[in-house]
């Protein structure tokens, strides 16, 4: 086993406070989202498991362990009554009968025994009160709770909610749910360094891990509370990381929408002979004074990752071997305004079919459109050449030009993106690898199969023809093969296996993945705490994790590939 510590590269702990109260939205008919918001999703965790009061703290009370030792003495008491036994079973068992046909006969054709013997048992003197709705109604929860036939129904209904649900709202929604809960079962501590040690102690003693942030005040989920704006979230994991420098990495969240924190610029730069030189502002003194350790950004929240606005800081970054951590999987936090009159078309991808047109970007629902800012092929448009040429050429902005040494009379850059150290958060999604898996007719998967190099994005001779296969690629690449072909390309492209890291039929993928001699070097461990917690628990996951690799392959992923990544 090696002694180098474990690294697990993609963790979270932000707070309640830092999330909009409408994520909600566009997932829940308008009432709902306004209804059933973060900080009551929140409260009622904190209910449940911090209130003396609450039934799950009831259970470790000592009221509840007299309760259950006085429930046994009865039980002890009760077998001995075995002709009475044997009576309230048959009772229970004919309530049970009672409730079930009271509470289907609207949803089959009546059976007529059973009504007639309703209309009998309605006429016995003194019984006529069971036609009321009340009184059926309170028998049912009775029968529920207190008869073992009825309890049997209900751990039935219960076990196979999730199936039962689904007659009533899509998987998306019911996806949505259950991540909206996980997240009310961390994000009611009201610090993060709690949060921070509920993670760090599932975990061995030396065990570091990489923070990342969230800056959801663009997303059009509504306003998040003062005590939890970026500001305050950014200066209390300042202070955590003083207090925990050896252990703690954490990264500052980037949105190019963000111009300032209180009264900082956000991010302001000059040029040095080619070179990006911070000016005061929040980011320098984050990056440079407090040593955070790279940069977080999440393009589903509503911009591309080649902003322009980010192109100076990609080449600070490049310059300075900084790494980049971007979210790359289709998921259920995203812009919630409306689309964008721009976002119809790609700003660099052109259509060969159609001269001097961009590529068409039909879809119209949140969770579709902004799958276009997460796509994996946006970073080819960072890390090449051409691409970032043709993108600095768009932009138009001299600062741009002087910094990458842009050359109208030879249409060239003298500097590039190419060397910029990226991480693909969650490579992709376990849907894309399960497609990359199920496909066997695809020339692109083929590619990771049969050729050591991936997919040929650009034709080398000539850039310009290549748009109609981005286009393709596009369209019907799964993502496992794009960003996989990054790394391979590229050679400074990572990839984390946080969140897919829960679902076990990626494993056999993941091993292949890490026989690749190309790519073996740049798989890094992660698990996406806290928002995982709907599937594992972190120590469930590293078990798991440790357990379905060799410690070869996991000493690699989780120690030696981090370890690289991190270095600048």
């Amino acid at each position: 086993m090696s002694d180098k510590p474990i690294i697990n590269c993609h963790t979270h702990i932000f707070t309640g406070d830092n999330i909009p109260p409408y994520i909600g939205k566009k997932f829940m008919p308008a009432i709902l989202y306004r209804l059933l918001t973060v900080p009551l999703i929140i409260g009622i965790c904190k209910f449940w498991f911090t209130h003396k009061y609450s039934p799950y703290k009831f259970n470790f009370s000592f009221q509840n362990s007299n309760l259950k030792k006085n429930l046994v003495k009865l039980k002890l008491v009760w077998q001995s009554f075995g002709i009475l036994r044997t009576i309230l079973d048959i009772s229970g068992f004919l309530i049970v009968i009672f409730c079930s046909y009271t509470i289907f006969k609207n949803f089959f054709k009546k059976i007529e025994f059973f009504e007639k013997l309703l209309i009998k048992l309605y006429n016995i003197p003194h019984l006529e009160f069971l036609k009321r709705d009340a009184v059926q109604i309170g028998i049912i929860l009775f029968t529920l709770i207190a008869i073992p036939y009825g309890r049997k129904i209900a751990m039935m209904i219960i076990r196979n909610s999730k199936k039962i649900s689904l007659l009533f709202i899509n998987e998306d929604q019911l996806k949505f749910i259950t991540r909206y809960i996980s997240i009310g079962r961390f994000a009611y501590y009201k610090e993060q360094k709690t949060i921070f040690k509920r993670l760090k102690d599932q975990y061995p003693k030396d065990t570091q891990f990489v923070v990342l942030p969230m800056d959801m005040e663009f997303m059009r989920s509504g306003d998040v509370k003062p005590e939890g704006n970026y500001q305050t979230q950014m200066e209390k994991l300042k202070e955590l990381k003083q207090k925990n420098p050896q252990i703690i990495h954490p990264f500052v969240f980037v949105d190019p929408r963000r111009e300032n924190v209180g009264y900082s610029d956000f991010f302001k730069w000059r040029n040095n002979n080619g070179k990006v030189v911070l000016e005061e502002s929040f980011i320098k003194d984050y990056i440079e004074k407090e040593n955070f350790a790279g940069f977080k950004i999440y393009p589903a929240l509503g911009y591309y990752p080649f902003d322009e606005k980010l192109l100076p800081l990609w080449k600070y970054a490049a310059d300075n071997n900084l790494p980049i951590m971007t979210h790359c999987i289709r998921g259920t936090i995203f812009y919630r305004g409306y689309k964008r009159k721009e976002w119809y078309y790609h700003p660099i991808i052109k259509d060969v079919k159609l001269p001097d047109e961009y590529m068409l970007l039909s879809k119209s629902k949140n969770i579709d459109f902004t799958v276009d800012f997460t796509h994996p092929l946006n970073y080819l448009c960072l890390l090449n050449p051409f691409l970032l040429k043709e993108w600095i050429k768009k932009c138009n902005k001299p600062e741009l030009f002087e910094l990458f040494g842009y050359s109208e009379a030879t249409d060239s850059i003298s500097s590039d993106l190419s060397n910029l150290k990226i991480c693909f958060g969650h490579y992709g999604g376990d849907d894309e690898w399960k497609k990359f898996l199920e496909r066997d007719r695809d020339n692109y998967s083929h590619k990771m199969s049969n050729n050591s190099k991936g997919i040929e994005f650009l034709n080398p001779q000539n850039p310009n023809l290549s748009y109609g296969g981005l286009m393709d690629i596009w369209k019907n690449a799964d993502w496992y093969t794009i960003i996989s072909s990054l790394i391979i390309q590229y050679p400074k492209i990572y990839a984390d296996l946080s969140y897919i890291i829960h679902d076990q039929e990626i494993i056999p993928l993941l091993k292949h993945t890490l026989r690749n001699e190309s790519l073996k070097s740049k798989v890094l461990f992660g698990t996406d705490f806290y928002v995982v917690r709907n599937h594992n628990s972190e120590k469930d996951l590293l078990a798991q994790t440790m357990s379905n690799l060799s410690s070869e392959e996991f000493d690699l992923i989780a120690r030696d590939n981090p370890i690289n990544y991190l270095k600048n």
